[in-house]
Parts: C-alpha cells; structure tokens; sequence
C-alpha cells in the first residue's frame, strides 16, 4: 500500500511538473527561443532566394498540388455536407503539422548538438524546438486555408484548436527526442511509422468509406479521435465527447513518463553525443 501510494505521488508530481515546466521554459527563455526559431528558419532555407519565405510556400504548395490531384485530375466526390477536398485538405494540414514536429523532434539533440555541448544551456526547450517552429507558420495557413473553405467563424475556431493541438504533442516531443538519441533506429524506424499511421488516420478517406470492423480499429488510433475533433469544430462533422475524452486521458497519462524520463537522463545528453 505504502509503495502504491509513494509510486501514485511521484505520477502526480511528475504530471503537473509536465505539465508547468515546458511552459515556464519557454517563458523563460524566450528570448533564446526567439532566437533559435529565426536561426531553424535559416538553416532550413539557407542559399535560397526567397529565404524564410519558403517556409510559407512549402506548404501552402503541397496544398495547391493536392487540390490540382483530388479536384481537377481524380475529381474526387463524396456525398455529404462536407466536400471530400475541403475534407482533405483540412485534415492533412493538420497531419502536416503533426507529422513535421514529430519527426523532427528524434533527431532534434544531435541536429543542435554545437549549441550546448561545450556551454550551460537550457537543454529542456529543445525537444518542443520544432513544434515553436511550426506554431510560427501552420495557424496562419490553417486560417487561409479554413476562411476560403468554411468561413470566417471556423476559421477562428481552427486556430484555436490549433494551439490546443501544439500542446498535446509536447509530451510525444520530449519522449521521441529522448528515444531518438538513446535508439538511434528510431531515426529510421519513425519516419515509416508516421506514413503507416498517416494511411490508418481518416485523412485520405472519411470514416465513412471504411467498413464498420474496420471503425472499430480507429477508437485504438488517437490521431483518428484528433482527426473529428477538427473536422468535428471546423466544418460542423459528426463528433462525439469521446473523441475528445480519449485524447486528454492519452495526453493526462503521457505527461509523467515524458518529463520524469527527460529529466532522468538530460544529464547524460552530452555523454552520448
């Protein structure tokens, strides 16, 4: 009973320490948050003649290339309210963020690993690195893209949301970040997981066009209960409180385990680089 209790403490300690200290270091140093931002927004465009302006164009590009696909060339239909493209094009931007920050975040240690081998650094914000990044870029083309589609309204909603999303990869961030530098597979092995995942996830179809055994599956893929949160808030789809239930329980039980392993081996981050 003791160690029940002692072990259901440390879960709560560590629950709400993950759930303030990424906040407060960011808060902290935000000014080398800033910095770091501007400086990923280089590296990434470095040599180009549009500079940081491509990472805006990127992927409002792949927007316009999937709707050339789906409208134009496959005329892809679907009966409903929603159109299938407006469908589509809703769910992958969103995909696209999470895709992005999840990736980038296995290998975001040894990609800054110059930064604070050799000086005291606050080696915490790093991991959510690339979600600060892409928080700079996805809202205003979600806006865009959802004020063309759906309207002014959904399209402040979506931004909204968006923001709520951020903060529910900031746990998968620090754990990835932590298992991409002790299991270098990972590097690997998390690109291929997150394409896998992409074709189980309602974003090239709608739930619907699935069989019903098949449904059954999607209440195992937190990306799916995700996927009808937004399309569920921004363009009025059927969406029920367990979507939304299961994604703060699965957020509610990963803040311990991705803070309390982070702190557990930052110390041995620049041994093992």
């Amino acid at each position: 009973m003791r160690k029940w209790f002692s072990w259901s403490k440390r879960f709560l300690c560590g629950t709400w320490q993950g759930l303030l200290q990424p906040f407060q270091q960011i808060w902290q140093h935000r000014e080398l948050v800033t910095t770091l931002i501007r400086r990923d927004f280089r590296i990434r465009t470095s040599g180009s003649v549009l500079g940081v302006f491509w990472m805006l164009l990127q992927p409002a590009l792949q927007i316009i290339g999937f709707w050339f696909l789906l409208e134009i060339v496959l005329k892809a239909k679907y009966p409903g309210r929603v159109p299938f493209l407006d469908y589509f094009l809703v769910g992958m931007l969103v995909w696209m963020l999470v895709s992005d920050s999840l990736g980038r975040s296995v290998t975001v240690f040894r990609d800054m690993s110059a930064l604070f081998q050799r000086s005291l650094f606050p080696i915490g914000i790093l991991p959510l690195l690339p979600l600060l990044s892409n928080m700079v870029l996805y809202p205003a083309i979600f806006f865009v893209v959802l004020l063309i589609l759906e309207g002014f309204q959904s399209a402040l909603l979506g931004v909204s949301l968006f923001f709520f999303i951020i903060i529910w990869l900031i746990p998968l961030c620090y754990l990835l970040a932590v298992m991409g530098l002790f299991v270098r597979d990972l590097t690997h092995l998390i690109p291929f997981l997150i394409t896998i995942t992409m074709y189980a996830t309602p974003i090239l179809y709608m739930p619907e066009m699935l069989p019903p055994i098949a449904q059954q599956f999607m209440l195992f893929n937190p990306f799916a209960d995700l996927m009808a949160v937004v399309h569920g808030t921004t363009q009025g789809m059927p969406m029920n409180l367990g979507h939304g239930l299961r994604l703060f329980v699965i957020w509610l039980c990963l803040l311990a385990p991705a803070w309390l392993l982070f702190q557990r081996v930052k110390m041995h981050i620049r041994e093992v680089l």
